[in-house]
């Protein structure tokens, strides 16, 4: 269990066979321009959340014959790094870092690399309009790009057409049950509607389908195996690509990992996991499922201190590293330089979610919903009496949605006057808008760990209102712990006062910014070059 890469040699093509992508008869292919757009995928993503949707068989080609297509995607600015030429190498230490959330790599370890990856696989619980989930990829696209450019890249994840659409890769579902979502407003075909009428027919007899039902899910997940097997098989490295996918809040997701790791180990494919989160974990069979994919992996890097040590609290003794996030590896300098701004007013980004709303987060309590809405509404409300501009955003639109329009609804109700003037409500569905958006705030108010990243990179001063200890982390980690708070106990008057500091220290906050991801980068950067190789030259 867990063999380092180095002592592994990466599986030669196979051809002529069905686990080739070119030959699968299950492949999806990227055919772009008829995608399901991100606004129709966020809006349905609530309920995909709280309970799976069964329908046809997922494995079906997502882009018919009337699918066109469109010409690549224009260069994003992160894309835009200077490249070294690649070359392998042993593994190195990786930087050193001021950061309390870093452990540098040790000295004598071996070399990472096996040799040269040509097929890649990257798993991710992306595609429910995570603007996080994405900037990961991203980043995970353009290191491996750079150091690999003729790698062949395939995704695996929750929505395979948003995966699509956002990355431009062959996307393949994570789980047998994922919701297909219709390419056009096209009524469905009557096979559709009479499968429909079927199921709900099936529904009414209650003890043929609390008897049936379990047999069904079990067959199709052993079809979804098998699949995904000779999708595997054909892979020459297989990563679980970054997020918190060791983590029981919303989904299964301990099982998906695992799963996943034991068609890898199956298929003799190497196996990394690079730069995850964990926990929270409560029920003893996720937290089996997640020591046993860490055992699994020939390499392990989690993204915090926390996330390691609970899975050495778990039974995990094998040696893993910790890393930033993978998305400190992106080059958000074509960001720097915000939009001209049409005001004298300093804008503040508000990020509302919907913590603890019962109609979407795992714990459902209305009353600590309404108290945090009403203390953010409260901040909102000093902001504008304090001559500051609100512009209210999300970095995840799935959790966020219905956080915003309560927000928006109870800023109208308490009879807050230039509300049209003064308070903008956009969110922006992909990540470079996003990014552009954020770049015209002055300081950030949000509670999403990402968000609190991009404000890192963007050199944004921010409040994070923490809900978990990977965002406690993060803002401990550059030192600024003082600027967040818990997200179900923080008091109005605290917030305003902690607002204030930050406004009055921004130029120090933002020399902090630009020397933490800066040293992040080049860590992170030492990781990939250690997986990959050197960067090639262009």
């Amino acid at each position: 269990m867990g063999n380092h890469p180095a002592r592994r040699r990466p599986k030669r093509r196979e051809s002529g066979n069905g686990a080739d992508f070119d030959s699968n008869p299950y492949s999806l292919e990227p055919k772009r321009s008829a995608c399901v757009t991100a606004r129709s995928i966020a809006a349905d993503s609530l309920s995909s959340m709280a309970q799976p949707v069964k329908t046809q068989d997922p494995w079906d080609r997502i882009a018919g014959d009337s699918l066109g297509t469109s010409s690549p995607p224009a260069v994003r600015p992160w894309n835009k790094i200077s490249r070294t030429a690649r070359e392998t190498r042993p593994l190195e230490p990786a930087p050193s870092t001021t950061a309390p959330c870093i452990k540098a790599v040790a000295e004598n370890a071996d070399a990472a690399m096996g040799g040269t990856y040509t097929k890649i696989g990257l798993l991710d619980h992306m595609g429910f309009g995570n603007m996080g989930d994405a900037a990961i990829q991203e980043s995970f696209i353009a290191s491996i790009k750079g150091r690999i450019p003729c790698a062949r890249l395939v995704a695996f994840s929750s929505i395979p057409e948003d995966t699509i659409e956002r990355h431009q890769l062959e996307s393949y579902p994570i789980f047998w049950s994922w919701k297909k979502r219709e390419v056009s407003d096209a009524s469905p075909d009557r096979a559709a509607t009479l499968a429909s009428r079927f199921k709900q027919a099936l529904k009414r007899l209650t003890i043929f389908y609390a008897a049936a039902k379990p047999v069904h899910d079990a067959v199709q997940e052993i079809v979804h195996l098998i699949r995904s097997y000779k999708i595997i098989k054909s892979l020459d490295l297989l990563l679980v690509a970054g997020g918190g996918q060791l983590c029981e809040l919303w989904r299964p997701l301990p099982y998906n990992v695992f799963k996943f790791c034991v068609l890898a180990k199956l298929s003799n494919t190497p196996l990394f996991i690079v730069s995850v989160g964990a926990g929270p974990l409560t029920r003893p069979l996720n937290k089996i499922f997640a020591r046993w994919s860490v055992r699994l992996a020939d390499y392990v890097s989690f993204r915090d201190v926390e996330s390691q040590a609970l899975l050495h609290t778990l039974g995990v003794t094998r040696e893993t590293y910790v890393y930033p996030d993978p998305v400190y590896a992106l080059d958000f300098r074509g960001y720097l330089e915000p939009s001209p701004s049409t005001t004298e007013r300093t804008k503040v980004g508000v990020n509302p979610m919907g913590f603890c709303d019962p109609r979407l987060w795992p714990r459902k309590d209305a009353a600590v919903y309404r108290q945090y809405l009403d203390k953010v509404a409260g901040f909102s409300s000093w902001l504008l009496a304090h001559d500051y501009d609100l512009e209210i955003f999300t970095s995840d639109i799935a959790v966020d949605e219905w956080a915003i329009e309560d927000l928006r609804k109870k800023l109208v109700s308490d009879g807050l006057t230039d509300l049209d003037s003064r308070v903008v409500v956009r969110p922006v569905l992909d990540l470079e808008g996003l990014l552009r958006q954020m770049a015209t705030f002055q300081f950030v108010v949000t509670s999403k760990f990402h968000g609190v990243a991009f404000s890192h990179l963007l050199r944004k001063p921010v409040i994070a209102l923490s809900y978990h200890h990977k965002i406690d982390d993060l803002m401990r980690a550059v030192g600024h712990e003082e600027y967040c708070l818990d997200i179900e106990h923080f008091d109005l008057q605290v917030l305003i006062e902690a607002f204030e500091r930050m406004v009055t220290r921004s130029e120090c906050i933002k020399c902090r910014f630009r020397e933490a991801t800066a040293t992040y980068q080049k860590s992170l950067e030492g990781q990939f070059d250690n997986l990959f190789g050197k960067r090639s030259l262009t």
